[in-house]
């Protein structure tokens, strides 16, 4: 494996990265109304769940799929289902307005409290936020729930895989792949939070808050629907 292996297969994460899909919208709509917290904390988990379907092609669980066609179909329904979900909670949510942040290190009004909230409310509702522990927890569960329920993820990277690598693969070098692919992850969706978060972008959202999350839902709605009718 050399160097070009790696900026290939860097530069075709990247392409698929920007592309917006939900994992996409999520994140820049989180970081925008629950601040950079919240959305660095979704961001991690999508980067979890992506480098494990990285781990997974490389292990060869594309295969299974190809040969349980069930298995990909059970995991491609539920993707799907949760996706539009999410699209129903983002429009019904679209018109209630953003509450201000509560800031953890300036805010003691709710010091050493801490409630339990529902792994979409954060980044969908438009509910009070109290900075914790166990909402970031929530919004990084979120996260991962995002990614783990879209099986094509897996046959993205063996794709990439299959053509940018070498065959025979040494332990080091899977591994040192898998580790690449969960640093590239951060460091976007880092960059992506820190930019959305600005409060001129913050502004902006609020002005357009309910028409930019019903454009979002109905994205989002397509994209499951089309994950739910496609036949692979």
């Amino acid at each position: 494996m050399q160097i070009d292996h790696i900026l290939a297969f860097n530069a075709a994460l990247l392409i698929a990265l920007m592309s917006p899909g939900p994992a996409f919208l999520l994140v820049l709509r989180t970081g925008v109304s629950c601040g950079k917290s919240a959305g660095l904390a979704l961001g991690a988990g999508q980067g979890v769940a992506a480098a494990f379907w990285t781990l997974a092609a490389l292990a060869g669980l594309e295969g299974v799929f190809h040969l349980f066609p069930w298995a990909y179909s059970a995991v491609k329904i539920v993707g799907a289902l949760y996706l539009m979900y999410l699209a129903w909670r983002l429009w019904k949510q679209a018109a209630d307005p953003v509450l201000p942040f509560s800031d953890p290190h300036h805010d003691t009004a709710h010091q050493g409290t801490v409630r339990q909230i529902s792994p979409t409310e954060g980044a969908i509702g438009g509910s009070k936020r109290i900075w914790s522990l166990t909402v970031l927890r929530s919004h990084f569960v979120h996260g991962v729930l995002i990614n783990l329920t879209n099986p094509k993820s897996v046959m993205f990277a063996a794709v990439v895989l299959i053509v940018v690598f070498p065959p025979n693969l040494g332990l080091a070098e899977k591994a040192f792949i898998v580790g690449n692919h969960l640093a590239l992850e951060w460091v976007f969706y880092f960059c992506l939070t820190w930019l959305v978060s600005r409060p001129a972008v913050t502004r902006r959202y609020l002005k357009a808050k309910q028409l930019f999350d019903r454009c979002a839902a109905g994205v989002m709605a397509a994209l499951g629907l089309r994950l739910l009718l496609s036949p692979r």
